[in-house]
């Protein structure tokens, strides 16, 4: 069996083009009534089926299916690759690939983008046994990613799914939908001179902050935290890459912070940190979207992610 697994694995491997589970679905498809049908058993999008047989046919140079009006219909060469794919399978351990044997083996991996507190937050917590029932057919891929080349990395084929604040401008092969509004806060450390009295913007001055800041091709450039008092107007303190570094350097330092309250809800529990209440200034908050590649991600999965990050999150 241990052997078996490992000739699997290394002949994915080998398959740089074509993987083991795109053979699995051209394998299935002949004795399915139709693509349809195989698509609600596999619980793949049709359009999933029909880009895994037009890619596996590129690769191997001959129409595998003859397609007509009344469906897809193997040819000549097409009956030979399947069969041969059989035999590769039985050869790699009595494989049959039949309904109940297709996800048995194979691992879906899900790249999930995410700002690193989101990831904390809610992805720390999730298991695909919410949305498959099974810990084995599928593990995450966790990316922090939430600049302004978010929708980009998405179309190069970084990730499926991806959590964002703001809306982005996704094509329309990608299904996004707000989750809820992340509240924004001003935090100091536990026993901070400024937790002592009602503050004010100008008592807010006097102390320096932790602002976002990222390399590109242009050098150096400040994040937006959606302070209300800009990054201009205040005195800069450290300068850091993600949220959850600026937590906790502001834990332990006498500079403020203004970030998502749920990145720095840990930090309060602990009494590390406490929220600064600043009169003059307006509730600020965002909206957090989960999106995903309508082709290449379950609703089932969607749906759980989607319901189980409303449920810790808001």
């Amino acid at each position: 069996m241990v052997r078996t697994k490992l000739k699997r694995k290394l002949l994915d491997r080998l398959l740089a083009d074509v993987s083991l589970f795109d053979l699995d679905i051209l394998s299935a498809l002949p004795a399915a009534k139709s693509g349809a049908e195989l698509s609600r058993r596999l619980n793949l999008s049709p359009s999933k089926i029909s880009k895994t047989v037009k890619h596996v046919e590129r690769v191997v140079g001959f129409d595998i299916f003859s397609r007509t009006k009344t469906g897809m219909f193997l040819t000549p060469e097409g009956k030979r690759f399947t069969e041969m794919v059989r035999e590769v399978f039985v050869v790699l351990g009595s494989f049959h690939p039949k309904e109940e044997a297709f996800s048995k083996d194979i691992v879906k991996v899900f790249s999930i983008a995410a700002p690193s507190y989101v990831a904390n937050g809610v992805l720390s917590q999730f298991s695909f046994t919410d949305a498959s029932g099974s810990s084995r057919s599928s593990r995450f891929r966790i990316i922090n990613a939430a600049g302004d080349d978010l929708v980009s990395l998405g179309l190069s084929g970084a990730f499926e799914v991806a959590f964002h604040l703001g809306p982005r401008n996704w094509p329309k092969s990608w299904f996004s939908k707000p989750i809820g509004n992340l509240r924004q806060g001003l935090f100091a450390k536990k026993g901070h001179p400024i937790l002592g009295k009602s503050a004010s913007t100008e008592d807010v001055r006097f102390y320096p902050f932790i602002v976002p800041v990222s390399w590109g091709a242009q050098g150096f450039r400040y994040g937006e935290d959606l302070c209300p008092l800009s990054i201009f107007e205040r005195n800069l303190g450290d300068e850091v890459p993600t949220v959850d570094l600026g937590f906790e350097r502001a834990s332990h330092s006498q500079q403020l912070i203004f970030g998502p309250v749920i990145a720095a809800e840990r930090f309060v529990k602990s009494n590390q940190l406490q929220e600064v209440r600043v009169a003059d200034w307006p509730v600020v908050s965002q909206t957090l979207f989960l999106t995903v590649h309508s082709d290449q991600v379950p609703q089932g999965l969607f749906k759980a992610l989607f319901e189980f990050s409303k449920r810790v999150t808001f």
